[in-house]
């Protein structure tokens, strides 16, 4: 029975020894264990206490990057000429008994005197202005059997002529040629939309043409349109970062529960970065689906061409507004003269309006456009008022011989009813004589006659289509 007893005993005493021993080893394997996959801790680990979710990333929309002269006239004297009867000249002789006779104008009816036998014939004169000084005056302007044209000093008064003495110089080799002002490329900036989407209003109002912005100045907002697939894809894509991070989450609650396990604080530190890199994804994610993009400009100038409207459907890559800086234009020309651009010293270019723009050369390409080399001159001191495509004439002065003639200003020149190029020389105080020259471009202000004139001359430089109305 003892013996019983004792075998009973040392079996207990064995199985009690074996299961205490096991259960040690596992409680003890759960502190020292090194592998790296742990599993995953249903509990919050304590260094990552409620952090606060990361800022979205800002998503904003990329930058992409872009004739002849008029004279002037005297419309105010031109507007006031009208055809009326001819004044019939005053008295020059003295009358008998040593009277001198008034103009008709100016004194009561006298009886007339016989006529002298050498009488002055009366011009014939069509050319009239109703003016109140030209009523005062006996003689009108006409024009003489020699080609000259007759002007009192007070039709000249009248009609504003002024004068100028030319001058025989030598001028470099000048060509001119057609151009126009373009924009800057550099200066110059089109915002177009990164995506396919709905623009929206920016601060209550929708940019026009003419408006005058500074470097980033809030235009307008994109909201992107997405397709029921890519708003799938997204969703998705959200969900997987979701999951993610919340495994991230009991691993390193996982590792904060085992105290012996080799480079622990950095296992951590590594989860813990790989959290935040996850959140910044979900927040550019969710910002795709929700925010709308910024549309800004990138430049200071002014809205020149605005080609949507506020609730538009606009298409990836669609120019929405074109800021241009007006204070630095270019202007393009078009040579027909090979090897011209190695040649160019200066340049001046000349607006329809009569105003001269100083330009610098900037370069000129070497395949033809419409079989002409562009030239491209940047506007020196671009003035405020110049609008881009307003055709120019450019004077461009070139390497070469010299060539003599009379410089005029271009405001001299006229053209006749057949186009031949015409200016006015004052003869006398009252007497101007036209001639037919050949003329040469100097900049925009002058020109050169190169026809053969003799001796220096006094040219008309206002008042010139009034002299060649003259009948």
């Amino acid at each position: 029975m003892g013996t019983v007893f004792t075998v009973i005993a040392i079996t207990l005493a064995a199985a009690t020894l074996k299961l205490t021993s096991e259960t040690a080893s596992e409680y003890f394997a759960n502190y020292i264990v090194s592998d790296e996959n742990l599993g995953a801790s249903e509990k919050q680990p304590a260094s990552l206490k409620s952090e606060p979710e990361a800022p979205a990333i800002e998503v904003k929309s990329a930058p992409a990057d872009p004739a002849a002269p008029v004279p002037v006239l005297l419309a105010a004297a031109e507007a006031q000429a009208t055809p009326i009867a001819p004044t019939p000249p005053a008295a020059r002789a003295p009358a008998a008994g040593g009277e001198r006779l008034m103009p008709a104008s100016l004194s009561t009816p006298v009886p007339a005197e016989p006529p002298s036998p050498v009488a002055k014939p009366k011009p014939q004169a069509t050319f009239e202005v109703d003016d109140p000084l030209l009523s005062l005056i006996g003689d009108t302007p006409y024009r003489r059997p020699d080609g000259t044209v007759f002007m009192p000093i007070a039709a000249q008064r009248v009609f504003g002529l002024r004068t100028v003495i030319g001058q025989h110089v030598a001028v470099p080799a000048t060509t001119e040629m057609p151009g126009r002002i373009v924009i800057n490329p550099s200066s110059a900036h089109l915002i177009q939309s990164a995506q396919d989407g709905f623009l929206e209003l920016a601060n209550g109002a929708f940019p026009h043409t003419g408006q005058r912005v500074r470097r980033g100045d809030l235009l307008a907002y994109l909201r992107p349109s997405l397709t029921s697939v890519e708003q799938a894809d997204i969703e998705s894509r959200i969900q997987e970062l979701v999951n993610n991070i919340d495994l991230a989450r009991k691993r390193m609650a996982r590792l904060e529960e085992v105290v012996m396990v080799r480079y622990r604080a950095n296992r951590i530190e590594e989860i813990r970065v790989e959290i935040e890199g996850m959140r910044r994804q979900l927040a550019v994610l969710r910002a795709s689906i929700d925010r709308p993009i910024e549309l800004r400009a990138q430049t200071d100038g002014v809205v020149s061409r605005v080609s949507a409207a506020s609730g538009q459907f606009v298409d990836a890559g669609h120019t929405i507004f074109e800021i241009v800086d007006p204070t630095r234009l270019w202007v393009t020309a078009s040579a027909y003269e090979a090897g011209i651009q190695e040649r160019i010293v200066s340049a001046t270019a000349l607006t329809a309006d009569g105003r001269t723009l100083d330009l610098q050369f900037v370069g000129g390409g070497l395949a033809l456009h419409q079989q002409a080399l562009p030239l491209h001159f940047e506007v020196v001191g671009s003035p405020p008022d110049l609008t881009v495509d307003t055709p120019v004439t450019v004077a461009v002065q070139m390497e070469g011989p010299a060539t003599t003639g009379l410089r005029v200003p271009r405001a001299s020149v006229t053209r006749t009813s057949d186009g031949r190029e015409l200016i006015w020389e004052r003869r006398s105080a009252e007497s101007f004589l036209a001639h037919h020259v050949s003329l040469k471009p100097i900049d925009a202000d002058w020109v050169l006659v190169t026809s053969p004139i003799a001796g220096t001359m006094r040219i008309v430089t206002a008042g010139v289509a009034t002299l060649g109305q003259v009948q």
